[in-house]
């Protein structure tokens, strides 16, 4: 006759080994990996990332020092540097935090936070946030947030937009600037000279 201690032992090894082969069995739900990479690059498509220190951890990195190069449809090639980066892989979307530059041919920008959104390994917009200047076309712009959409080839300036060309400065509700007309679009324009 077995005792207690023994049928709970054999109990309990049957259960571990259960749970053992469930984790095995479906390893994409119960799984995840955790990678350190250390002055690395990481590829995705056309969209290559360098950073100075990432984790890894399922589909999302993590990235200090984070600097993107891509091609960008109807900007041109694009270089963004920022402080920290979280890339969701699964969702195609890049969270950019700190200190952020933008560059490109048609643009420069500086900016605290921005996300990009990707879709068919291209940008289909980037949504950017805090203290934002922006130099296109001779202009300069500031806004609290903007709207990048490289299909359209548009910015979309919202909260306290404003564009200075030399001695003029417009001020608006939303302020839209078509990258290859330079053209200004402003809903509720208010306008100074100096």
């Amino acid at each position: 006759m077995i005792d207690d201690r023994k049928f709970f032992g054999i109990i309990s090894i049957i259960i571990f080994s259960l749970a053992i082969l469930l984790i095995l069995s479906y390893p994409n739900k119960t799984r995840y990996s955790i990678i350190e990479v250390i002055g690395g690059k990481i590829e995705h498509g056309k969209l290559g990332i360098s950073v100075e220190e990432s984790l890894i951890f399922d589909s999302i990195a993590y990235a200090q020092d984070t600097s993107l190069n891509f091609s960008m449809e109807n900007i041109g090639e694009v270089k963004i540097t920022a402080e920290r980066s979280i890339y969701n892989m699964r969702d195609g979307t890049i969270e950019l935090i700190g200190n952020i530059k933008f560059r490109s041919e048609k643009i420069y920008a500086e900016l605290d936070r921005a996300r990009i959104y990707l879709k068919d390994e291209k940008v289909e917009k980037i949504i950017g946030r805090g203290n934002i200047t922006i130099i296109t076309g001779g202009k300069e712009a500031k806004s609290d947030e903007v709207e990048i959409f490289p299909k359209n080839k548009e910015l979309i300036l919202k909260g306290n937009p404003q564009v200075i060309q030399k001695n003029l400065r417009i001020k608006g509700n939303i302020i839209k600037i078509n990258l290859d007309s330079d053209n200004v679009e402003v809903k509720e324009m208010e306008a100074e000279m100096k």
